[in-house]
């Protein structure tokens, strides 16, 4: 099952409930996320701020670093709360929730990186004015995968009402974990998404993968 965002309650994933990770918004994750299109956390649990380490690391104007309960470490733009969905992941979402940071874990077993996003799509297709854009191994995440899937995919966001645009990675950690991480945003503010990604996994690691503090 992979999980796909789309936004849905809450701004979250919603479109493709039983596929992947997103269930409500922007995308689905494979097996193991929710479907969704960008999920903007439908599910509000409670809202809390990211934890934050110590690392004595340069952040970036407007970030902050956070280390995650859930194991893993990247860095979140200032301001945004996170959010814990169960399977569906971890949401990192703005103030006014146009825009967010979703992680979560893909499951299913036998997947690469790139066939988790192409199922990904598949199953998006069903949301409003759904268009993927670009779906390639291209991408990287420094100091953890030289090669990641790319995915970048468009769509109708009826309970925000407007269009929404999202580039998610997927990857393998060294420690062997498959991970999928999206940004998404109204499609005009594009390539703000990208460089909000790119800068979250600037730092990413996840478990004993992490250097030490």
């Amino acid at each position: 099952m992979v999980f796909v965002a789309v936004a849905g309650a809450g701004g979250g994933w919603l479109l493709a409930h039983g596929g992947t990770h997103h269930a409500k918004a922007e995308a689905t994750p494979p097996a193991s996320a929710s479907a969704t299109p960008d999920r903007t956390g439908d599910d509000k649990g409670s809202p809390s701020a990211p934890p934050s380490p110590s690392p004595s690391t340069t952040v970036p104007a407007g970030f902050q670093l956070a280390q995650d309960p859930k194991g893993f470490r990247l860095y979140v733009p200032q301001g945004w709360t996170r959010e814990d969905q169960g399977p569906k992941g971890v949401f990192y979402n703005s103030a006014d929730r146009t825009r967010l940071i979703q992680v979560y874990l893909v499951s299913e077993a036998g997947l690469s990186p790139y066939d988790a996003l192409k199922q990904t799509s598949g199953e998006l297709a069903k949301n409003p004015g759904y268009q993927e854009i670009s779906l390639g191994n291209d991408a990287t995440v420094p100091g953890v995968a030289p090669q990641a899937a790319r995915l970048v995919y468009a769509y109708d966001n009826q309970q925000l009402g407007h269009r929404r645009q999202v580039v998610d990675y997927a990857f393998l950690t060294p420690g062997g974990q498959h991970y999928a991480v999206l940004s998404a945003a109204p499609a005009e503010a594009w390539p703000e998404q990208e460089q909000t990604l790119k800068t979250a996994l600037s730092v990413f690691c996840s478990g004993s993968d992490c250097p030490s503090p």
